[in-house]
């Protein structure tokens, strides 16, 4: 089943007006409606989440044991915080930004987008008022906490979750490694997987690179592993 966030396509609602904490309600108000469905084996329903929805389909998954399975598809293990770095820093990289100067962008923009969160708690209208329910967010707890089987991949080439700030976070949350998760990178990948060229390809580009081969691969031994 694929559904959009409250208030895209048919969707009733504000996605704007909707935290992390409602977002998985949404999901676990599906997984209840699938389980009821003809034919479908309760216990055999997965999640798949790609970006800010792999946040959702860890943090579902950690509150309900009752998933087969989670795909965090570049879905970040940094906080809401870190990753807004990540986004801005790789975005004035691309620009040509380096050293001091490139500092001094990503702590301006980091300082508008947590002065607008601010505002956003007085006035909760808009992306500020989005904001304001999720800056806080850290998946650390919500990654410790799950024990049903997950996958959270990452690409090398991703702006916006790249590889290596996520995969040190999940060694620095899992310096043993985990018992249920298990992080996966694609090589080249950007933020669809797509293998690109580099990380400052322009989207238009992007989309005419093929899908990682590797990563579909990956998928249908992961999940037959689990008997899917």
């Amino acid at each position: 089943i694929y559904f959009n966030k409250r208030g895209m396509g048919e969707s009733g609602g504000n996605w704007m007006r909707n935290d992390f904490q409602g977002r998985a309600e949404d999901v676990h108000a599906i997984f209840d409606y699938a389980s009821g469905l003809d034919g479908i084996d309760e216990n055999r329903i997965g999640l798949v989440g790609h970006s800010q929805g792999g946040w959702i389909a860890a943090l579902a998954a950690a509150q309900n044991s009752g998933y087969a399975f989670f795909i965090s598809l570049a879905g970040p293990a940094t906080s809401v915080v870190e990753q807004m770095e990540d986004i801005y820093e790789n975005d004035f990289l691309c620009q040509g930004y380096a050293g001091e100067e490139l500092q001094k962008k990503v702590e301006r923009q980091l300082w508008l987008a947590k002065t607008g969160a601010a505002i956003g708690r007085v006035i909760p209208i808009g992306v500020i008022g989005f904001d304001s329910g999720i800056i806080d967010y850290d998946p650390r707890e919500t990654l410790e906490s799950v024990k049903v089987p997950g996958l959270m991949v990452f690409g090398t080439h991703d702006p916006y979750v790249p590889a290596d700030q996520n995969a040190e976070r999940f060694q620095a949350i899992f310096p043993e490694g985990s018992e249920y998760l298990q992080p996966y990178v694609v090589e080249n990948g950007d933020h669809h997987f797509r293998l690109t060229e580099s990380p400052c390809q322009s989207y238009e580009e992007r989309l005419k690179e093929p899908f990682s081969d590797d990563l579909r691969v990956f998928l249908e031994n992961w999940l037959n592993d689990l008997g899917f």
